[in-house]
């Protein structure tokens, strides 16, 4: 499989193409473009969140645990003193990163079902559901910012299949089928875990915002002529 600079790479690079052709089909503005992008990115790395001994994921994790930190104090910040904000943001801190990680890492298995295309989907939808009731963001916002993290998550995932095929020998490795999947049933535990994620998928739909104009955005042909025109803007013709 690919490995974390590998990942990272072609991630940022994806979600800034992506993130560039929507602005300049003005479907994003610069701002946007840039959270769009580094939103992508971080999809993009998700998948190894279950990887016990990688380093630059325990970055990641860190990183992760000191902004929701933050975000806990910007919610509740109003109500409490310097010291109580203090030990607030310390509680937050040390309950994601010693207390949920933990928790999280030792119940999952690396490339198990957090290797997968509905693992994709939970980020997206979490990502929605937090930007639209964390921030000031837009609904479309919101939803698109969301896609962004389930296309990075699937580059990733789609990557590491593309380094499971050894075209030198025409063979497949052992690890392919493991990383774009859609279950994993390889035991009681991986079975339970395939099921609970379903049913968390389908309930945090019902917690997102109205998706309508994101919905009519992506499934109208005019949004992709734009896209198209804003890369090849010579290549009109190719649209009509």
């Amino acid at each position: 499989m690919a490995n974390f600079n590998t990942h990272l790479q072609v991630g940022a690079i994806v979600s800034g193409v992506i993130a560039t052709s929507l602005m300049a089909a003005d479907l994003a503005t610069p701002s946007q473009m840039g959270l769009y992008a580094v939103l992508g990115t971080i999809g993009s790395l998700l998948p190894d969140i279950d990887s016990d001994n990688s380093t630059p994921i325990k970055l990641f994790i860190n990183a992760v645990s000191i902004w929701l930190g933050f975000v806990a104090l910007a919610l509740w910040a109003q109500d409490y003193s310097l010291i109580e904000i203090i030990i607030l943001w310390t509680a937050v801190y040390l309950g994601i990163r010693y207390g949920i990680f933990t928790i999280f890492t030792y119940i999952t298995v690396h490339r198990g079902i957090i290797h997968s295309v509905p693992a994709a989907v939970f980020f997206w939808f979490c990502t929605t559901i937090l930007l639209d009731n964390l921030s000031d963001a837009s609904i479309l916002v919101s939803w698109t910012g969301g896609f962004m993290v389930f296309l990075g998550f699937l580059t990733h995932l789609i990557l590491d299949e593309v380094y499971s095929v050894d075209l030198y020998n025409m063979t497949y490795k052992k690890s392919f089928g493991t990383a774009l999947k859609f279950y994993s049933f390889r035991n009681t535990k991986m079975t339970m875990a395939t099921l609970a994620l379903y049913a968390t998928v389908v309930g945090l739909y019902f917690l997102m915002p109205d998706p309508d104009r994101f919905y009519h955005i992506i499934t109208d042909v005019n949004t992709y002529k734009d896209i198209v025109v804003s890369i090849f803007p010579q290549g009109t013709w190719f649209v009509k």
